[in-house]
């Protein structure tokens, strides 16, 4: 059989057909659409924080000069870094400081005697708060609490002595060692007010017969054996208790009463070897308790203050002042304070 010439050619077309067909994209091989180029901008770093200066905590200095008392200079140093650490607070010990730095470092700042330009750093820096015990002459500042800066008063320490002496000694046999200085005649007369004020006239009615209280005094330079030739001259007197003024003699005179079995009144701390006689003295109280007890007001901001710093009946020996006769010298001491007795009173109504 003959092939169709129509079948020859639908065979020639197909693979034409075919061809061309695949020349055509199909629905995977659609060309992308070019999108138009931009350009990418590179990130901006984030600029780091400067760093902030850390803040120091408040100072606290103890301005101790040479002149200051090295035992005071102890107790503070020791008991003031304990305190200044447990308030997150810097401490230093410094021997002076300038009004500049006092203004511009110090927070805190505790003076010790002498002071001396101590008013001048007050008046410097009147942010900064001040502490001073025992510093005589300072007024007072909004920016500092001064206890005890009116000083002394020898003639209620001597009349508080003289009373004292006459209340525990028998027959009120009684002596005084001063210094020859220009107190020294009223502190002389105060000790003897002091006496008469309990006993009156204080005649002893056995012998020997002297007229008590017997003062005695010597320049303040004057050498230990002419001390102990004065403390002799009581003795010989029959003298059983002694007030031994502040400055007089030294140790050596003090030791030397107290092994002559003489009781003693002092103005001062008794050194050990004259413990054994010594009867109390009429002092100051010690100098650090009294900074610790308004180291809590300094740092409260409580200054604008000056308390006085009275002295007080401490150092008792209760083998020669009974608790009771301690109780008189207590006593007549806060009557002087207040005012209710002067040491220029003979008597009681003669004032």
């Amino acid at each position: 059989m003959k092939p169709s010439p129509i079948l020859f050619l639908t065979l020639l077309l197909i693979p034409a057909a075919l061809a061309g067909c695949g020349g055509l994209p199909g629905p995977d091989q659609a060309t992308p659409t070019a999108l138009p180029a931009t350009a990418t901008e590179a990130p901006t770093p984030t600029p780091l924080p400067s760093p902030t200066p850390t803040e120091l905590p408040p100072l606290v200095v103890l301005l101790a000069p040479p002149e200051a008392d090295p035992a005071l200079v102890d107790a503070l140093q020791a008991s003031f870094s304990d305190l200044a650490r447990q308030a997150g607070l810097r401490w230093q010990v410094r021997q002076s400081i300038s009004p500049e730095e006092a203004a511009s470092e110090v927070d805190y700042l505790i003076a010790l005697p002498p002071g001396n330009g101590l008013p001048e750093l007050v008046a410097a820096a009147p942010q900064t708060r001040f502490l001073a015990v025992g510093i005589p002459g300072l007024e007072t500042a909004p920016n500092l609490i001064a206890v005890g800066s009116e000083g002394d008063d020898p003639l209620q320490a001597a009349f508080a002595a003289g009373y004292t002496a006459a209340a525990m000694t028998p027959e009120w046999r009684i002596g005084m060692i001063g210094v020859e200085n220009e107190a020294h005649p009223a502190i002389r007369e105060a000790f003897a007010n002091g006496v008469r004020f309990f006993c009156g006239l204080c005649r002893s009615g056995v012998p020997p017969f002297y007229e008590y209280p017997i003062p005695t005094s010597l320049p303040a330079g004057a050498a230990d054996a002419e001390w102990r030739a004065l403390a002799d001259f009581l003795i010989d007197r029959a003298v059983r208790t002694v007030y031994v003024v502040p400055g007089a003699g030294g140790e050596d005179l003090l030791r030397y009463l107290a092994d002559s079995g003489i009781a003693i009144i002092g103005g001062i701390q008794p050194p050990e070897s004259a413990r054994a006689g010594w009867a109390f003295s009429i002092r100051k109280p010690d100098l650090a308790g009294v900074y610790l007890e308004y180291w809590p007001q300094l740092l409260e901001g409580n200054t604008g203050q000056n308390p006085p710093l009275p002295p007080a009946v401490t150092d008792v020996n209760p083998q020669l002042l009974s608790p009771g006769k301690q109780r008189l010298a207590e006593q007549i001491l806060a009557d002087l304070q207040s005012g209710y007795v002067s040491p220029a009173a003979a008597a009681p109504g003669d004032e």
